[in-house]
């Protein structure tokens, strides 16, 4: 007998069908939700043995229940229902066997309840050390934490050794570091590749964080699922990390949420790397198995928004037009513990807004008062106004305040210089430094900017930045010592000074960037059948035990565009 057995990569999940009317994400606290995943194909060809269907299904966490599951394929006016496996990571799927050939579709129904609760986040000091769980310490093909560049950038970037700081850091600067680029679908770029282009879709935010998060020794892994983004439901990627005083603690650098990650994220399984999150076919040689892309429908039955976990108090504002005014805002935290929190202010159309979301680490009871700088360039008629309102969007139901414009003249304060972030890379034999300036001042100026160790001078460059704009610097140094660095900037109102320790790992970096603008999703694209890498099966004199091929294991993740 001859046999020869194929592994096949997972089916991809197309875009959900079915938007509801949620409030924005951030804001949802507690949903239930009927979840139906469901694809089609054909098998053909010859059928020597049952071909194997695995299937990612729906997991059970500290914060989601799955209830009625219903799991069936039909083919031929039979019904098939799946049994039920846990890989090595304890993610449930749906297997399916499948015994005769012809068209299929199949479909797993669940019912969610998802309800997201505080932590009782405490902080662990990171010098100490995490023992648990340190195979999600470990780089992987997307998460490169042990390469120079990633330890560079992680340990001068995120120096501090508290847990809470640093996770809050780093999801609240990967939020603003990338730029969300749908060119960026749907192949998934390395943390590398993504600082590299500074762009990238849901799965790029995740495993630059998560890079950084390794480096500094903190466990994480990624998860996939549905999330509802504002528009509608899209397959998403996010993380978890690990707080030795309080568990795996989601976090989505893609929506700037850490700890309260919104009841919209819907969990299917948690990886040590989006390599591993795939589901797979099992097919004798000679049988053809075509799959059409996956979809998910959700229907939202019912939804709670945050409650109890902080206070939003936005003041009503007059300002004048044509300079930079604060616009106040006071968060407090009613927890007798730590929380982490997106804040994003949206103001109306023709307002700028400097930094319009943080993601803000509160003490337990803590109260802070943030301020946005915002500026609206308008000629308006003595005794004229304009009047509307802006919003503020966190962990709590939307805040709406009104804002009233009056004449004003150009503000005269001149340059206005800000270093808005600064940080050290390794490529190859290179350390490159970057620097992110912006001038909110309405007059252009020089800037002063000065490398040197504590023996001599490296380099110097004097850009001029224009009135209200914004500029990247970059210094490098090809064969870089094992020594410190220090950076200064200096302009009339700034004194701005920075120390870069080059760390030791691997360098070599490999960049991709996109090839071409993305292509309309739809079964052309994504239904094509999966290849294949045939080989001629071994015979055995005796007995036949069957030489496997593994052709390929592909990722599961579709990528979507999440837009807020």
């Amino acid at each position: 007998m001859k046999l020869g057995l194929v592994a096949v990569a997972l089916l991809l999940l197309l875009n959900a069908c079915t938007a509801q009317e949620l409030p924005f994400p951030s804001t949802v606290q507690e949903i239930d939700a009927r979840v139906v995943l469901s694809a089609g194909g054909a098998i053909s060809g010859s059928l020597r043995s049952p071909v194997k269907l695995k299937v990612l299904s729906f997991q059970n966490t500290a914060e989601q229940e799955i209830t009625q599951v219903k799991q069936v394929l039909e083919i031929n006016g039979k019904t098939i229902e799946a049994k039920t496996e846990e890989d090595d990571y304890g993610n449930r799927y749906a297997v399916f066997e499948v015994n005769e050939k012809g068209s299929f579709t199949y479909k797993i129904e669940a019912m969610v309840h998802k309800k997201v609760r505080p932590r009782g986040l405490k902080d662990f000091n990171l010098s100490q050390g995490i023992t648990e769980f340190s195979e999600y310490t470990e780089a992987t093909e997307y998460i490169e934490s042990d390469d120079a560049g990633m330890r560079t950038l992680a340990l001068n970037r995120f120096p501090q050794d508290s847990w809470l700081e640093t996770v809050a850091e780093v999801i609240d600067w990967t939020h603003k570091y990338v730029t969300y680029d749908k060119a960026y679908f749907p192949e998934v770029y390395s943390a590398k590749q993504t600082y590299q282009n500074k762009r990238g879709t849901c799965d790029e935010f995740a495993v630059l964080s998560a890079a950084m998060l390794r480096a500094k020794g903190i466990p994480t892994r990624v998860i996939v699922g549905p999330v509802f983004s504002a528009q509608e439901w899209n397959f998403h990627g996010w993380l978890e990390a690990y707080n030795p005083k309080a568990g795996w603690v989601p976090i989505d650098s893609t929506y700037g949420e850490a700890g309260l990650v919104d009841a919209t994220h819907i969990e299917m399984g948690h990886f040590p790397d989006f390599k591993n999150a795939a589901d797979s076919i099992t097919s004798a040689q000679g049988t053809a198995v075509q799959i059409w892309p996956k979809t998910v429908e959700v229907t939202l039955i019912n939804y709670v928004p945050f409650s109890d976990i902080i206070s939003i108090r936005a003041e009503r504002k007059e300002i004048k037009a044509n300079s930079w005014q604060d616009i106040n805002t006071l968060i407090e935290n009613k927890l007798d513990s730590f929380v982490i929190v997106p804040v994003e202010i949206v103001m109306p159309a023709g307002f700028l807004i400097e930094g319009n979301q943080q993601t803000l680490l509160l003490k337990p009871l803590e109260k802070v008062l943030l301020s946005w700088k915002t500026i609206i360039k308008r000629e308006i008629g003595e005794g004229y106004y304009l009047s509307g309102s802006y919003s503020v969007f966190s962990a709590h139901p939307k805040v709406e305040t009104s804002i009233t414009v009056f004449p004003g003249e150009e503000s005269k304060e001149g340059a206005l210089v800000e270093v808005m972030d600064l940080y050290g890379y390794i490529d190859l034999n290179t350390l490159k430094i970057e620097i992110y300036l912006q001038n909110l001042g309405n007059e252009d100026t020089e800037v002063d900017i000065s490398l040197k160790t504590r023996e001599k001078e490296i380099a110097e460059q004097h850009p001029t930045l224009a009135a209200l704009s914004k500029k990247r610097v970059s210094l490098s140094i090809e064969n870089f010592e094992d020594t410190e660095y220090f950076v200064l900037v200096k302009s009339p109102n700034l004194i701005y000074s920075a120390k870069i320790i080059p760390q030791k790992g691997i360098v070599e970096t490999k960049i991709s960037q996109p090839k071409e603008e993305p292509k309309a999703e739809g079964p052309d694209e994504r239904g094509k059948e999966p290849e294949t890498n045939k080989r001629t099966p071994i015979e055995e004199a005796i007995v036949i035990i069957g030489v496997f091929a593994v052709v390929f294991v592909a990722v599961f993740l579709l990528k979507t565009l999440v837009i807020k």
